[in-house]
């Protein structure tokens, strides 16, 4: 399998009881399709999540269900 990688800015922050942690980076591994194979946001706060195939849901999130569009 291609895995593709991509990396992306969000400069709001979450909209819940954690929007002390602040804007974010996300970085995503996607396969040929842009489906996200596994996920990684670091917020400015500190706060790093991670999510992958095997482990698609957390306390405080999930990875992502939407195909990333490739070309952006």
């Amino acid at each position: 399998m291609a895995v593709r990688y991509f990396k992306r800015r969000w400069d709001e922050t979450r909209g819940d009881d954690h929007d002390h942690w602040g804007a974010s980076w996300w970085f995503f591994a996607c396969d040929a399709e842009g489906v996200i194979v596994r996920q990684v946001e670091e917020y400015d706060a500190g706060p790093t999540l991670r999510y992958d195939v095997a482990r698609p849901t957390g306390p405080h999130g999930a990875l992502g269900d939407q195909p990333l569009e490739l070309e952006e």
